[in-house]
């Protein structure tokens, strides 16, 4: 639990709240565990899943993404206020949950039902859980092919009355679920059509509302709907996949102009640190870091970037587009910096762990919150995005070298 810039959270800390999606990814771990250690954790990772598919899911297929230990049940993500309050609280008179953390965690779901198949166990409870989900995803999409950026248990949406920009903004968010669900119906032989039509429309939306104006926003939770780099990166890859699912070139055209600005989120060049920081004893540079959002700029920086750069690598071999694959790899190489190892733990409790993000400037000095020089962070995304993120463009870099890096 940490302040934004526009709330002040109560606690410092929540041990006993389960997240899924966004910034906590408890299904994406579990699936990264099972498949890096085998044994037990395969057993263990079934358990993950299947709790918050038990807990979470209604029978409409609206999800809960946050789970209370301490009261044994789910709660909302905004509206009740007697829940926790995180740091992606809003104001509103609707009890809901966001379109992102309920498609982030089906999106896992499907990935560990591919994965746990391909080890022999076959889980068919959770890709009728996940097809319950996309008949959600189709019954809401509005007719001119947009989503909501969040929803009321009963599918209408919320009102989120601090909200700043567009109530459709995190319409391209499910672009890779439903991509990757329609390409494992098509593999099983089974009707993808419902769910192919709702990425052709969201995708169309996506291109002419955002990817022609040249506006990304609404990516991120912890702040009300302001332009962002997740937005930009999300509609980046979203339209990736529904090229390659579809062949429609348009989509290709807009995954590169959305990487575009996309890159230029992320330093090219290393801002000055100040002497005596820990960044400063640690020697850090700024290159490959991406900012967070139109409030704090490049002031503050993060390694979400991690999580697409396999696509924006991809979609420089596609395109000619080279600095994309430069990008992906000042990416990869600038977010390893301050991370622990057997020689320096970092001051964390074990080796393999890093901060979420760095203070590059000043500007949080006054409100008492991120000061240069300084590194905060503790949420489970931090090492989806160091070993899954990672992880993905690794693999791709390492079966295939589409561009000449330098």
């Amino acid at each position: 639990g940490f302040g934004t810039s526009f709330h002040t959270i109560p606690h410092d800390s929540y041990p006993h709240i389960l997240e899924y999606g966004f910034t906590g990814r408890q299904i994406n771990t579990a699936l990264v565990m099972a498949a890096a250690r085998g044994g037990c954790w395969t057993g263990r990772g079934i358990r993950v899943i299947d709790f918050f598919l038990d807990h979470c899911m209604t029978p409409n297929g609206w999800l809960y993404s946050l789970y209370d230990l301490n009261t044994k049940a789910p709660f909302f993500s905004f509206g009740d206020p007697d829940a926790p309050k995180l740091h992606y609280i809003s104001v509103s008179e609707d009890k809901g949950n966001y379109l992102r953390t309920m498609t982030e965690p089906m999106n896992d779901v499907l990935e560990a039902y591919q994965w746990y198949r391909s080890a022999g166990i076959e889980k068919k409870s959770w890709l009728d859980c996940v097809l319950l989900f996309a008949g959600f995803l189709a019954a809401h999409q509005q007719a001119d092919g947009s989503w909501s950026r969040a929803y009321r248990p009963d599918g209408t949406p919320a009102r989120i009355l601090n909200s700043k920009g567009g109530a459709d903004s995190a319409t391209a968010i499910p672009l890779i679920f439903l991509c990757n669900l329609c390409r494992e119906l098509q593999e099983s032989g089974m009707d993808d059509t419902p769910y192919l039509q709702a990425a052709r429309k969201a995708g169309r939306y996506t291109l002419d509302n955002f990817v022609k104006a040249e506006h990304y926003e609404g990516g991120t939770l912890d702040n009300p709907n302001v332009v962002d780099k997740e937005a930009a990166q999300y509609a980046m890859a979203g339209l990736l996949h529904l090229y390659r699912l579809t062949g429609d070139e348009a989509c290709l055209l807009g995954a590169k102009d959305a990487a575009k600005i996309f890159v230029t989120w992320n330093y090219i060049w290393n801002a000055p640190v100040t002497p005596g920081t820990y960044l400063a004893g640690k020697n850090f540079k700024t290159r490959g870091y991406g900012a967070i959002n139109s409030i704090w700029g490049g002031g503050v920086v993060d390694i979400y970037s991690l999580f697409h750069i396999r696509e924006l690598y991809e979609l420089g071999a596609l395109t000619g587009e080279t600095y994309f694959c430069r990008m992906a790899e000042q990416i990869a190489q600038g977010t390893c910096q301050i991370l622990s190892w057997p020689q320096d733990f970092m001051g964390f409790a074990d080796i393999g762990m890093q901060p979420e993000g760095f203070g590059i400037c000043p500007q949080g000095e006054d409100e008492g919150m991120i000061r240069k020089g300084d590194i905060w962070g503790t949420l489970g995304w931090i090492y989806s995005a160091g070993i899954y993120g990672l992880g993905r463009f690794l693999s791709v870099q390492a079966q295939e070298e589409h561009c000449q890096i330098r």
